[in-house]
C-alpha cells in the first residue's frame, strides 16, 4: 500500500483538475441552432402565376363601311343596351367596285346570320330534351332508381347548354346587326350612318375617339358585360397538366382586402410560346378560371395574382423545406435527440412552396433543425436558440 503526502494528494488532485479543463477546453462549442417542430396541419399544393382579367363576351364593334367616323362623346364605363348609338358616319359615295364589295357583304352577313339562327335552334332543341331527361331523373331519385351522380351529369348538362344558347342568341344579335348596317349602308349613302350597340352592357374601350375618316373593318369600340368576368393565367406546359377543371382558385393581390374564390373553368388545348424575364423561350398554356362571385371593382384585363390549389388535405405530416438536406440519393434532415443533431433520412410526400410532406423517417412532435449550418454532422452537440 502506498503511503501518499498530503502535498503528493494535493498535486493529484490538482494535475486530475487541470486534465479535465483540458479536455473540456478541446470539445467543441455547442452550435446554436433553430429547430421546428414535426406537427399534422393543412396542406396545399398550389400552382401560383399572375393573371388578368377579362369580359367572357367581348363584342368588338368595327366600321361596316369606309367613310367619316364622327367624334364619340362617350365614356368608357357607361351603360349601354342593346340599340343604344355608339358612334355615326358620313359614307361616301359608292363606285361600282365599292357596291359589288358591299353586296358580297351583305351576301355573307346574310349566311352568318342563317348559320347563328340555326346553331341558337339547335341548341334549344338540345336543351329542351336535356330540361326533360332532368325532370324524369328529379322523379328517379326520389325513387332512388338512379344515382345522385347521374343526376347531378343531367344538371351540368342543362347549365352547360344554357350558357351555350345565351353565348348563341348573343351571336346572333351581333351578326343582325352587322347584316342592319350593312344594308343601311347600301340604301342610306346620303345620310348619317348609326352605328350601334349589339348587346346590353358596358362601354368597355374607344378605339377611335376623334374624327377622321376609317377605312370598313377598323375598330371603334368594344363592349361587354362586366358581370361575367373571366381569369386568364398563363402557366408552363408541364404545369398545365397538373390542371383540370373544377379546382378551386383563390384570386389575391388584385386590390382589395380579402382573396376572392374563383374555379378553373377550361384549360386551352393548345400552347403558345413566351419569352421569360431571363429571354428563355417557353411553352406556356392558358387557364380560364370563373369567379365564384361577381366582383364589381374588377374590370377588364385588370391585373391580379392566382394560385390554383392543385390538391389539400387538412392534416398532414410536415416539416418547413429549409429543413432538408440532400444526403446520397435521398433526403435528411438533422432531428434533435437530447443535445445532439441526429441525421436521419426521410421519405417525402408532396410538396409545396415552404413545406413538404413526411411520409416515413419523423413523428408527430420530433423537433428538426431548421436552416442547419454547413459545418453541422451527425453527433454534433447543439444549443437550441430562439423558435
Amino acid at each position: 500500500m502506498l503511503n501518499l503526502t498530503k502535498k503528493q494528494l494535493v498535486l493529484g488532485a490538482a494535475g486530475i483538475a487541470l486534465l479535465i479543463l483540458v479536455i473540456l477546453a478541446m470539445q467543441p462549442d455547442p452550435i446554436s441552432v433553430q429547430t421546428v417542430k414535426v406537427s399534422k396541419s393543412p396542406f396545399q399544393v398550389t400552382l401560383e402565376e399572375e393573371g388578368t382579367t377579362q369580359v367572357c363576351e367581348c363584342f368588338q364593334i368595327a366600321a361596316p363601311i369606309s367613310g367619316t367616323l364622327h367624334r364619340i362623346d362617350l365614356k368608357e364605363g357607361v351603360a349601354l343596351k342593346k340599340g343604344d348609338r355608339i358612334a355615326t358616319m358620313s359614307p361616301p359615295p359608292l363606285n361600282p367596285r365599292e357596291k359589288e364589295e358591299l353586296t358580297q357583304r351583305i351576301r355573307a352577313a346574310e349566311k352568318s346570320l342563317a348559320a347563328a339562327e340555326a346553331e341558337v335552334e339547335e341548341i334549344t332543341e338540345h336543351l329542351q330534351l336535356a330540361r326533360q331527361t332532368k325532370s324524369r331523373f328529379e322523379k328517379l331519385i326520389a325513387g332512388r332508381a338512379i344515382s345522385q351522380e347521374a343526376f347531378d351529369e343531367q344538371q351540368t348538362q342543362v347549365e352547360v347548354l344554357e350558357k351555350q344558347r345565351k353565348s348563341a342568341e348573343l351571336s346572333a344579335s351581333a351578326a343582325l346587326y352587322e347584316l342592319e348596317a350593312l344594308k343601311a349602308a347600301r340604301t342610306n349613302r346620303r345620310q348619317l350612318l348609326s352605328i350601334k350597340a349589339p348587346v346590353t352592357g358596358t362601354l368597355l374601350r374607344v378605339h377611335e375617339k376623334s374624327e377622321r375618316v376609317v377605312e370598313a373593318g377598323t375598330l371603334i369600340a368594344a363592349i361587354g358585360d362586366k358581370t361575367e368576368m373571366e381569369i386568364v393565367v398563363d402557366v408552363l406546359s408541364n404545369d398545365a397538366v397538373k390542371v383540370k377543371t373544377g379546382q378551386t382558385v383563390m384570386i389575391e393581390n388584385w386590390g382589395g382586402e380579402t382573396a376572392l374564390k374563383a374555379y378553373v373553368d377550361r384549360i386551352e388545348p393548345a400552347a403558345f410560346t413566351k419569352v421569360s424575364a431571363l429571354g428563355i423561350e417557353e411553352k406556356r398554356v392558358n387557364i380560364i378560371a370563373k369567379l365564384c362571385q361577381p366582383e364589381p371593382r374588377l374590370g377588364d384585363n385588370f391585373r391580379i395574382e392566382a394560385k390554383i390549389i392543385l390538391w389539400e388535405n387538412d392534416a398532414v405530416l410536415q416539416i418547413p423545406q429549409n429543413a432538408l438536406f440532400r444526403a446520397n440519393s435521398g433526403w435528411a434532415v438533422f432531428k434533435v435527440d437530447g443535445s445532439q443533431a441526429k441525421q436521419t433520412k426521410v421519405k417525402l410526400g408532396k410538396r409545396s412552396r415552404f413545406h413538404a410532406e413526411i411520409v416515413e423517417g419523423l413523428s408527430e412532435g420530433d423537433l428538426v433543425i431548421s436552416h442547419p449550418p454547413n459545418n453541422m454532422e451527425d453527433g454534433s452537440t447543439v444549443e437550441i436558440g430562439e423558435k
